[in-house]
């Protein structure tokens, strides 16, 4: 799989699951109260695990790259991408 469809998979499910799916999404409500809990306890493990988006899209493309990519240097490109990706996409829709 190419580093930045993988990338940009990552920062579309992290950034659903952080910003869209919170409003009525009642299949993901315990995932939901399971992270609130951990955010509470434990709030640098629920970063990656979906209150940021940033962190949690460059935790999915890291280790989806890992996965599917061979070399080192692709899973730093496709961390990297989508972080970037995820960060200009939170800033554009803190504006709306």
């Amino acid at each position: 799989m190419h580093t930045l469809e993988l990338s940009l998979c990552a920062v579309g499910i992290a950034f659903a699951q952080a910003y869209l799916y919170q409003e009525d999404a009642a299949f993901f409500r315990p995932w939901f109260k399971l992270r609130d809990r951990i955010e509470v306890k434990v709030y640098w493990l629920a970063k990656p695990l979906g209150s940021c988006a940033i962190c949690c899209s460059g935790q999915l493309a890291l280790w989806s790259s890992v996965y599917f990519n061979k070399y080192v240097y692709e899973h730093i490109a496709c961390a990297g991408m989508a972080i970037t990706f995820a960060y200009i996409l939170s800033q554009w829709w803190k504006k709306q």
